[in-house]
């Protein structure tokens, strides 16, 4: 570990704590000797958290563990590199690498990605409420919507469901009383704001099948 061993001053680097001793010899002197203890401490265990994903126009929380001081880059899309929670809000997706420092200096670094993807919404053409455990319920799935609205008409025009909620779906019954519908075609709408503020109004069929 040291770059020269005869050397008043040499670098050392050594892998592990390593006790050296120094010997000086003079003219006519017998070796003196001194030690001196260079610690090792462990690299820092740098953590930048998991990948995430967002939409277009959204934001998203890091975080960062492993020591007292942290560097984020790249700066874009970030609102503040030098704090271990930045809020994130890239339009691109984009590689974050964080570097940690210890309470010893010691430095390490980690990368996580956050996936921009665009906003927007799909439902199934067809749902099979019988039991089974598979596609029992009917959801509108999609990222980035704010004022979600979900309805239901049949086929008189008549509104048996509706919901504000995305994780509230469509379990093919009346929603007031629970009567078990027939199989057939019903009408849906979707409304709300996607995260890039375009206006969601959309309408389509979907068939309850038993």
């Amino acid at each position: 570990g040291l770059s020269d061993s005869t050397s008043p001053n040499p670098v050392c680097s050594p892998d592990v704590t390593t006790t050296y001793t120094l010997s000086v010899t003079g003219p006519g002197c017998g070796p003196v000797t001194d030690e001196v203890t260079v610690i090792v401490h462990p690299l820092p265990l740098a953590e930048a958290g998991p990948n995430d994903s967002i939409t277009v126009g959204s934001s998203t929380q890091l975080t960062a563990t492993g020591g007292v001081q942290y560097t984020w880059t790249p700066a874009t899309g970030l609102s503040n590199i030098s704090i271990f929670n930045p809020v994130a809000d890239p339009v691109v997706t984009t590689t974050y690498i964080v570097t940690v420092t210890d309470v010893y200096g010691c430095v390490n670094s980690d990368s996580m990605t956050v996936y921009v993807i665009a906003p927007g919404f799909w439902l199934p053409t067809a749902f099979t409420p019988n039991g089974d455990g598979q596609n029992d319920v009917l959801y509108a799935r999609g990222e980035g919507i704010r004022n979600f609205e979900l309805g239901v008409y049949n086929r008189w025009g008549e509104l048996i469901f509706q919901t504000r909620d995305m994780k509230t779906g469509w379990d093919g019954n009346r929603q007031i009383g629970g009567e078990a519908l027939p199989e057939g075609a019903y009408t849906y709408y979707v409304k709300g704001i996607l995260s890039n503020n375009k206006l969601i109004d959309a309408t389509g069929i979907v068939n309850l099948i038993r």
